[in-house]
């Protein structure tokens, strides 16, 4: 199997994915939102010149578009690397492979507001404890919304296309 590589298209969030999550930690067990605007003309020349992506608006099999999904995997790289017990330190890696504290995600529903040229995707995050109150929050989801969900639910993730092109060798 090849060495893992990111979703190249993520790393153009990680900026903004440390920032949110700095932010969740400090006010851990409430959700914090974030309004994601759609891929400029300039971002989608940009990815399909230097990533060979044409389509930053192409949905999965959710209907979660890619361009929302790469900030998703940065937020849960970021999380897992720079993510303490207590406090988000971004540039400081962590020794262990295993998250410091649970994050849940919640997509929302594309809102517009006065200002706005188009309409914005509703994002959250919560940031819980690790231990049983992290066990609980992710548990506390039926099987088929869980990202770990037990195979032959709805919402899996596997290691095989469509859900890791840019992965070579699949």
């Amino acid at each position: 199997m090849p060495p893992y590589e990111r979703d190249p298209l993520s790393t153009w969030f990680d900026r903004t994915a440390a920032d949110w999550l700095a932010r969740a930690y400090r006010n851990a067990g409430s959700w914090e939102g974030l309004y994601l605007a759609p891929p400029s003309a300039q971002r989608r020349a940009q990815a399909a010149a230097e990533l060979g992506i044409y389509d930053l608006m192409e949905k999965d099999r959710w209907g979660l578009d890619r361009w929302t999904r790469a900030l998703k995997r940065a937020a849960y790289f970021q999380h897992k690397n720079y993510g303490y017990a207590a406090e988000f330190r971004f540039g400081e890696g962590r020794a262990s492979d295993r998250a410091a504290t649970a994050l849940r995600w919640n997509t929302g529903p594309l809102i517009r507001k006065a200002g706005w040229p188009q309409r914005r995707r509703q994002l959250d995050i919560m940031i819980v404890p690790a231990g049983w109150a992290a066990n609980q929050a992710v548990r506390s989801e039926p099987a088929s919304r869980q990202y770990t969900a037990p195979a032959g639910t709805a919402l899996r993730s596997i290691p095989a296309p469509p859900d890791r092109p840019w992965e070579p060798g699949f």
